[in-house]
């Protein structure tokens, strides 16, 4: 399900304002055999969200409906990723239309944009690619971000232990591949960028530790700085 929750005065959650379970058809896509499982969600604008299903291959986009005396999500379009993709987790640079999507099942990235039309808005996707990390073994992405300079993109690949690098083009926001480092732990679970976009921190869940990363060349190189500092079974990264 997806919750859409009210906060109290101090930024906690207070109430649950609605429900909702993603669609089980997308355009001609049947989905209904498989369960949903919406994994992550991202803001694209006050009034505006996008919600990846990794149960049953979709990207959704859904509009906050305010006008009501009570706030409730509303489904505007769907959008039906090839069957074992697995989309995870979202990333995009700030007031970009174009959102990268990490591709669990599959490895790699798609490619998402969110268009307007005479209709109202929708998604699209325009392309999807694999990208296998360092090559060690089948990567099985997690996290996905941008840098805050919107130059370069990363990928975290479980199983591989790799970070993947892209640079983004600027006229066409696509991503171009840079290479990958190994993270220096097993298991990135994920990973966040410090404020200032100088540093990454991942969070290595089976070696139990986050290792650290110098951001050079505008966000294209990551280079490891030796630290390492154990944190038990790190799942999330926030700053």
């Amino acid at each position: 399900m997806v919750a859409l929750l009210a906060l109290d005065g101090a930024g906690k959650p207070a109430a649950v304002l609605d429900l909702v379970r993603p669609p089980a058809t997308v355009g001609d896509e049947d989905r209904s055999s498989a369960p949903p499982r919406p994994h992550a969600v991202l803001p694209l604008s006050e009034s505006e969200l996008m919600v990846s299903d990794a149960g049953r291959d979709h990207v959704l986009l859904y509009r906050l409906v305010t006008e009501a005396a009570r706030p409730r999500l509303e489904l505007l379009q769907g959008l039906a990723l090839r069957t074992g993709t697995g989309p995870r987790h979202l990333g995009r640079a700030p007031g970009q239309s174009v959102v990268y999507v990490s591709n669990q099942n599959s490895s790699g990235v798609s490619v998402i944009e969110r268009v307007g039309g005479d209709e109202g808005p929708c998604i699209v996707l325009r392309r999807s690619f694999s990208d296998a990390g360092l090559g060690r073994a089948v990567a099985v992405p997690s996290e996905i971000a941008v840098h805050p300079s919107g130059g370069a993109c990363y990928l975290a690949n479980r199983t591989d232990d790799s970070l993947s690098i892209f640079s983004i083009e600027a006229e066409s926001s696509d991503l171009q591949p840079r290479g990958a480092v190994d993270v220096m732990g097993r298991n990135p679970r994920h990973f966040a960028i410090a404020p200032g976009g100088e540093w990454l921190v991942a969070a290595s869940q089976d070696s139990d530790e986050l290792t650290i990363f110098h951001i050079e060349d505008d966000g294209r190189r990551l280079v490891w700085t030796g630290q390492r500092v154990a944190v038990a079974s790190p799942t999330v990264i926030a700053f």
